[in-house]
């Protein structure tokens, strides 16, 4: 039994933008419509080429619920989104996912976290499992994830380790991401990152003193590694050298974390925020 896991936030937003068209009716006027049926038909479609890519037996679709849990841990979270106008049809496209699919929608989750949970738990979903979304996120979750296709139409999957998928959770925490609005640390970079994680070090920060030029003689504050450390240690490290503490560092972390089965209360239907490991 093979179940694909799909993305549904952004098959329903990629097909309503691609149904919007602007009309110019004289030198003054201009507007904006969709056709409805050609696009709920191009959603059926689009579902069923996934499916069929998949070579899966079944479909699970996820969406994003209204509320989100990261705007209590970073009220700023997505905040570049609010003003953004969103295509015209995505109501109407999600309640088709809803309907015909009966899309998954948890109170307070992201459709990634739906995607987390559901692939990394054995008892919601049985047999083998496939994340598929254009998301570079889902590479924090360990498990099958396809992004891409073959010419021929075929799915191009990527089995994402557990040590994969905690390494590139870092790496977001240390890069942020800007479309989803948190910064990450302040000059740190994919190379820099990857730099960081590769050679996880401790840095401490020492009073030297200048002794060249016009400033010789006065002291100044020096970062320099002391030791080899854990990854999150090489974290915390990295944003203490941008004047940051621990709290943001894990304020990001929390943020970039996709939400895996272990990660949520399944009783009190609530996510339980990442911690370091001890």
């Amino acid at each position: 039994m093979r179940t694909v896991l799909i993305d549904g936030d952004i098959a329903a937003f990629r097909i309503a933008v691609a149904a919007e068209r602007a009309v110019k009716w004289n030198d003054n006027l201009w507007t904006l419509h969709a056709e409805e049926q050609p696009a709920i038909a191009r959603l059926h479609d689009n579902i069923a080429f996934i499916v069929n890519a998949c070579d899966a037996d079944a479909a699970i679709v996820a969406l994003t619920d209204t509320e989100n849990f990261r705007y209590g841990i970073l009220p700023t979270y997505k905040g570049n989104r609010k003003d953004v106008r969103k295509p015209m049809l995505l109501p109407t496209l999600r309640q088709v996912l809803i309907d015909d699919y009966s899309a998954m929608v948890r109170p307070g989750l992201e459709g990634d976290d739906i995607l987390g949970i559901v692939s990394t738990s054995s008892v919601i979903c049985k047999g083998e499992r496939i994340i598929w979304s254009l998301d570079k996120d889902m590479y924090t979750i360990p498990g099958l994830f396809c992004r891409s296709v073959t010419e021929n139409g075929k799915a191009i999957i990527t089995d994402v380790s557990e040590a994969d998928a905690d390494r590139f959770h870092l790496f977001q925490t240390l890069t942020g991401d800007a479309t989803d609005g948190y910064s990450g640390c302040p000059g740190v970079g994919p190379k820099a990152a990857n730099e960081i994680l590769d050679e996880p070090l401790l840095y401490e920060p020492f009073e030297k003193t200048i002794t060249r030029g016009k400033n010789k003689g006065t002291t100044q504050t020096v970062w320099e590694p002391t030791r080899a450390c854990s990854t999150w240690e090489a974290v915390v490290s990295q944003y203490r050298r941008a004047g940051l503490s621990e709290g943001v560092a894990l304020q990001n972390a929390r943020v970039a974390r996709i939400l895996r089965a272990a990660d949520y209360n399944f009783k009190k239907k609530e996510p339980i925020l990442w911690n370091p490991p001890a």
